[in-house]
């Protein structure tokens, strides 16, 4: 029996002492009389096909579809009637309590199915929930992350462009103490270059006078050599 349960979705007919096998749409005596008489279809149990009978088989179930099943108008439930088959009043009553007692059961397990669905359900939204903020904490601290790296990015390419700054601004100053010292130079270089111009001048002004005063001293001396040869050549 227990390992039939295992197999079998039991549900119970609402105001019925009939038991529902959800899978099959298959109704059974009671949660301890296995035996199908009948299917349900449109809130209402009707008696036995034999694609119903079929499916009973399949199940290993036994079927009995000599069960009188009807509807009552007035909602107190479905009533089974068995033909061919007296029992005391004193042993219906028995088994029907003890039928109650087990659909009671059957309907706390169906109650505690229903709560392990609700259960699963919560617990689908809450892991659904949670994944969602562990995401969001996740890209926050991702994001901050990146934020670092990039501020520290930032930082070095400013202080690498503060160090060119720096080296930039010594070489423009050595260059510029460079071009004050080439000037420096170039106008002591012109200062000399004047002062040689000024001497070669008054050398040159003192070669023109020593020249001429030669050219004089030259002409003089012919003027007397001259004098001398006439006199010399009266003695002779």
């Amino acid at each position: 029996m227990s390992s039939e349960k295992n197999k079998l979705h039991l549900k119970k007919i609402k105001d019925s002492t009939h038991i529902l096998i959800k899978d099959s749409n298959l109704v059974i005596k009671s949660s301890k009389d296995k035996t199908v008489i009948g299917i349900y279809i449109d809130e209402k149990i009707l008696p036995l096909n034999k694609e119903a009978k079929a499916s009973a088989k399949q199940l290993g179930l036994e079927h009995d579809d000599s069960v009188i099943k009807t509807d009552e108008d007035d909602g107190e439930g479905e009533e089974e009637e068995e033909e061919g088959e007296e029992c005391e009043e004193g042993e219906e009553e028995g088994e029907e309590e003890g039928d109650e007692g087990e659909e009671e059961g059957e309907e706390g397990e169906e109650e505690g199915d229903e709560g392990e669905e609700v259960k699963q359900e919560v617990k689908q939204e809450v892991k659904q929930e949670v994944k969602q903020e562990v995401k969001q904490e996740v890209k926050q601290e991702i994001k901050q992350e990146i934020k670092q790296e990039i501020k520290q990015e930032v930082k070095q390419e400013d202080q690498r462009v503060f160090k060119n700054d720096i080296i930039l601004n010594m070489f423009l100053e050595e260059f510029h103490k460079s071009r004050i010292s080439l000037s420096i130079i170039e106008t002591e270089y012109l200062d000399e270059i004047d002062v040689l111009n000024q001497k070669l001048n008054n050398k040159t002004n003192e070669y023109i006078q020593l020249k001429e005063n030669f050219d004089k001293l030259t002409a003089e001396f012919t003027v007397l050599k001259g004098k001398f040869d006439g006199i010399r050549s009266l003695f002779n």
